[in-house]
């Protein structure tokens, strides 16, 4: 018979149920390890960079995620936030909030340790807020162009990335997105202060907790979305057929306009 405790295997010999005989065994699992608190400069690193994604998250987004790690067992991957938006859709007002939020890590380094002391660790931030602008841009036509689709058979080494207009405007969006991530970071500061510390000393930290750092230091609360089945399109196209038909019951009808001609 086995039993684990706080690091120990405790074994048991037994003989028709009873116990002949037992002994420990301390066991020192790796995994258990890496995911104990390190309390160093990784975890803080790691701690301030995933709650600046889970700030812009909240104040941008007006969504709170649903955990932050600052320690994984991973070894290529030191921290990650894990946020689900209650819709299912993506509108063009969300693109620049969207990626103020995929930057939100790098741009929380610089908020609390200063620009030089940035640590490299965003590339898959910044990958995938650039290949989130070149779907938007040019496959789901967000963009100034006139959506066009090119097949692969017509392209060399995926040329549409080189048309110049379409890779400025990338450039350009992801500038103003690291702008208003930082703006936004540094006007609620108190919150992603006291959001990092805690990551500093903890490994995790889910929804609840999260909110309940949010309301105590957030600069503003902010009516957070739990339900996206309603916020604005069946609303919106509802009170588009109203007015439609508003207009068409007050809309004369060619018979009156004829019969007032002749009264005339």
């Amino acid at each position: 018979n086995f039993e684990y405790s706080d690091g120990i295997m405790i074994i048991h010999c037994l003989k028709e149920g009873e116990i002949l005989d037992s002994f420990e065994m301390p066991q020192h699992l790796e995994l258990g390890q890496l995911q104990k608190n390190r309390k160093d400069d990784q975890q803080a690193i790691t701690g301030v960079h995933e709650s600046g994604h889970a700030v812009l998250t909240t104040v941008l987004m007006k969504s709170l995620p649903k955990v932050i790690y600052s320690v994984l067992s991973d070894a290529e991957q030191q921290g990650f936030t894990y946020s689900s938006y209650p819709w299912n859709y993506i509108a063009r007002k969300e693109i620049l909030p969207r990626v103020a939020v995929m930057l939100g890590g790098y741009a929380a380094e610089i908020v609390i340790f200063g620009n030089e002391n940035l640590t490299a660790g965003a590339s898959t931030d910044i990958e995938l807020a650039t290949e989130f602008l070149s779907d938007m841009y040019k496959k789901n036509g967000m963009g100034k162009e006139t959506p066009v689709h090119y097949s692969i058979s017509q392209l060399q080494d995926n040329a549409y990335h080189e048309i110049n207009e379409v890779e400025e405007a990338i450039h350009s969006t992801i500038e103003k997105a690291l702008n208003l991530a930082l703006e936004t970071l540094r006007q609620e500061k108190s919150f992603l202060l006291a959001l990092s510390n805690y990551l500093a000393d903890n490994r995790m930290i889910k929804k609840p907790g999260i909110k309940r750092i949010y309301q105590e230091k957030g600069s503003k609360q902010i009516d957070l979305i739990e339900q996206g089945d309603s916020l604005f399109y069946r609303r919106h196209l509802k009170e588009q057929v109203e007015k439609t038909r508003e207009e068409s019951i007050n809309e004369p009808k060619m018979q009156d306009i004829s019969m007032n001609k002749y009264k005339d």
